[in-house]
């Protein structure tokens, strides 16, 4: 009798009870796979996200507004250098603003056209091109030479926009 009634409640030789403890193993089995997989989910949209943000920063970065200031060789003569400010970069840079410190001297200054003197030094400028340059006759290498009153390095300030306002 007792074979009979244990082959009424079981299922494969387990009971109901055992089925069910066996249901339940799984059913936690299968939420703990759910759990580390919607983390591992979360893990790379996250991951994902900030690629897509680093992408976005790198190409702004990459499509601004690049201005820098040199003294380089003139395209006149060899012994003779300009100081340049240009765009290098792809968008147009505004209202842009230079200083040196010390002001830039020639060593034989015309009065009334005196480099510190220069409208690019003295006011912002109120657009750069990109690619687009700006030339002033510096000095000549030959009239520095020996020269040891005539500044030969400068801290350069210099701060400008693009066109959606962003300063730099």
């Amino acid at each position: 009798c007792e074979n009979q009634h244990m082959g009424a409640d079981a299922f494969w030789g387990l009971s109901a009870t055992a089925w069910t403890g066996i249901y339940t193993l799984l059913t936690a089995g299968l939420f703990a796979v759910a759990v580390v997989a919607a983390l591992y989910a979360k893990r790379q949209w996250e991951s994902a996200r900030d690629q897509i943000e680093e992408m976005r920063k790198a190409e702004l970065e990459g499509r601004r507004p690049y201005v820098i200031v040199t003294v380089e060789p003139s395209k006149v003569s060899r012994h003779l250098f300009d100081l340049v400010v240009r765009n290098i970069g792809q968008r147009p840079a505004e209202i842009v603003s230079i200083s040196l410190d010390p002001p830039p001297v020639r060593a034989h200054e015309t009065d009334g056209h005196e480099l510190t003197n220069a409208k690019m030094l003295k006011e912002p400028v109120a657009i750069i091109a990109p690619r687009q340059e700006m030339r002033a006759f510096y000095d000549s290498y030959i009239e520095r030479n020996g020269r040891d009153d005539l500044p030969t390095t400068h801290r350069v300030r210099l701060s400008y926009q693009d066109s959606s306002g962003h300063e730099y």
